[in-house]
């Protein structure tokens, strides 16, 4: 049943953006539910100037795709409403055991021991990968021209207004923050300079200063490892695991096109808030979620956007001719080393596979790890702050890789 509404909303999704009129004739003749004064025009608008296809997509949505439209959609999601009712009523067989400090899911075994080895570790070098292979650490400097230390963050005194929607800003660029570094954006620049080695491996030797564009791209293939790394991070320490189109949707920064940023500062803790739309056909809702990172795990994170998004986006406008994106997980070129442009729901479960099985000695799926982190939570926490299984409108099998982001809001 979920597979027939599934294909029928992809079915009024290709309506929505179908310039025939022939197919709105159709449908307008087969329609016996809407009143006989309304036009086809009102209820199907046209590709005209002013209706455009979203429009048409949220007529049609209302017309066929929630409750209250007498349309057989409607009949569909009341039968399997209450085939879920059933299943959720019903005892069935436990996936989740423990042996000792082990835990068992399906055919995954590992301690609770190796499991904090693997979060520690990834830390550990992603954290050695932001400071030594994209701010040089560990560069050579002269006595004369002796390199910056990398500065602490200082965490109190970084502010954050939720409430500023003016483009571009964030807690980075707030009037009240003074986190102890003027000029972020020369602090790359700086270093580069001031360092021999760094200076003969970017630059290119003549009267006329030029950067290197293959070392260059080298230099962002370690940025798209670390991104990779951190949105691992992120999912294993961030409370109850997201979905990947949840994660994949955070952004830094305000704009002009998507709007309000979702990641903040809150009592020296990065926080980042997601919405989550599945099940919103039934239950007319959306969720709001808060979930907050460790300082370990946020120290990264703001260490990226202080010192290594200003000197990138100048680069990337003068040597590629593009602009860094709002989204803090969508690559921006291809390097030499790898040939991907940019992280969707398929190269996050590649990812989180490649360091699970590094970390752990076993190939874990983040579906998979959304049941574990729950039954790890039931073990190690109070009721209260147990995580919560999903309202999912689809019942999950040993199949759900989370290849796909959802339809929105179908």
């Amino acid at each position: 049943m979920s597979s027939i509404l599934k294909i029928r909303r992809f079915l009024v999704l290709r309506l929505a953006f179908e310039n025939s009129s022939s197919i709105e004739s159709r449908l307008d003749d087969s329609s016996s539910v809407s009143s006989t004064n309304s036009t086809t025009e009102e209820r199907f608008p046209g590709p005209g100037a002013q209706n455009g296809p979203l429009l048409r997509l949220e007529t049609l949505v209302n017309r066929f795709l929630i409750r209250g439209s007498r349309s057989p959609f409607e009949w569909m999601l009341d039968l399997r409403s209450y085939g879920l009712k059933i299943a959720r009523n019903t005892t069935s067989s436990g996936y989740i055991n423990w042996e000792g400090e082990t835990i068992i899911y399906r055919t995954l075994s590992f301690s609770i021991a190796n499991f904090r080895e693997f979060v520690h570790g990834l830390i550990s070098s992603t954290r050695a990968l932001l400071f030594q292979d994209i701010l040089f650490e560990n560069s050579i400097s002269t006595a004369k021209s002796p390199l910056r230390k990398i500065p602490d963050i200082s965490w109190r005194q970084i502010y954050d207004n939720p409430l500023d929607s003016t483009p571009f800003s964030n807690f980075l660029n707030d009037s009240r923050t003074n986190i102890g570094l003027e000029n972020p954006e020369r602090f790359l620049y700086s270093r580069i300079a001031t360092s021999p080695d760094l200076a003969s491996r970017f630059t290119i030797p003549g009267p006329e200063f030029h950067w290197d564009s293959r070392e260059l791209s080298d230099w962002i293939s370690f940025l798209s490892r670390f991104l990779e790394n951190l949105l691992v991070l992120i999912h294993v320490t961030g409370g109850q695991p997201a979905r990947a189109p949840e994660l994949l949707s955070l952004r830094y920064s305000n704009s002009t096109k998507t709007g309000t940023r979702n990641i903040f500062i809150e009592n020296g803790l990065l926080v980042f808030v997601t919405s989550y739309y599945k099940g919103y056909s039934i239950s007319g809702t959306t969720k709001i979620i808060h979930r907050y990172l460790p300082r370990e795990v946020g120290e990264l994170l703001v260490y990226y956007l202080w010192l290594v998004v200003p000197f990138l986006e100048r680069i990337l406008l003068t040597n590629f001719r593009k602009t860094l994106p709002e989204y803090l997980f969508k690559n921006l070129l291809k390097s030499r080393r790898s040939k991907a442009t940019r992280i969707n729901s398929e190269r996050f479960r590649k990812v989180f596979r490649r360091e699970t099985l590094a970390g752990l000695g076993l190939a874990v799926n983040p579906s998979d790890y959304r049941h574990i982190a729950i039954g790890i939570s039931r073990r190690f926490l109070s009721k209260s702050l147990q995580f919560q299984p999903e309202e999912s409108t689809e019942i999950e099998d040993e199949n759900d890789v989370d290849y796909e982001d959802d339809v929105l809001d179908l």
